[in-house]
């Protein structure tokens, strides 16, 4: 994926994890955690899942869900995929 591709991809996962969790766009880091943040709960995960995968226009396997747990896998998942 090139650099203003990687750029875009990441500003719009920001912008997909701020809208959903409802958190400032400069609070959302590569060490952002499911584990450190109340709002990121099992029905805003699903949420997240779902937008990002839409937004992107992938499919995010099952068994690769659970290990989904911060900012920066989601973002490396995507990386995968796309």
């Amino acid at each position: 994926m090139s650099q203003m591709k990687k750029e875009d991809a990441r500003q719009k996962l920001v912008n997909i994890f701020s809208r959903i969790l409802n958190v400032k766009a400069e609070d959302v880091k590569e060490d952002f955690s499911q584990e450190d943040r109340s709002e990121w709960d099992s029905l805003n995960n699903l949420l997240l899942l779902t937008e990002v995968e839409k937004e992107f226009g992938i499919s995010i396997p099952l068994t690769d869900v659970p290990r989904i747990t911060t900012f920066k896998k989601m973002e490396e998942e995507i990386s995968k995929l796309i």
